[in-house]
């Protein structure tokens, strides 16, 4: 499995294989964002049914949905550890609850 750290050191790289685990990767977060807003694009200005439209765009967006809880719970747990530690001790650079607020940062992007 893809550690959160490995997905959000390669977010804004093109596509290839990410660091570390060999699983390639098919498209770039920026990509991810597209996707997303043509898929809401086609729902919302096809010939369907009115009362289909939104059962649709549910099934689009209920993944996204799903993982905001988890995240931001991973996030603040992981602050409120970094914020226990020494300064001697902090990683330097991008932090683990900077990764996931990255993360969740995206997921309201394709969301929106």
């Amino acid at each position: 499995m893809v550690s959160l750290r490995d997905e959000m050191n390669v977010r804004n790289s093109a596509p290839g294989l990410l660091q570390d685990t060999g699983v390639e990767r098919a498209l770039s977060c920026d990509d991810q964002l597209f996707v997303y807003e043509l898929a809401g694009q086609l729902i919302i200005n096809s010939s369907l049914d009115e009362s289909k439209k939104p059962d649709l765009m549910t099934t689009v967006l209920r993944p996204l949905v799903d993982n905001f809880s988890p995240l931001l719970s991973k996030m603040k747990e992981a602050a409120m550890h970094e914020n226990s530690l020494p300064e001697s001790q902090r990683l330097k650079g991008v932090s683990e609850s900077e990764v996931y607020a990255n993360t969740i940062n995206y997921l309201i992007s394709y969301a929106t």
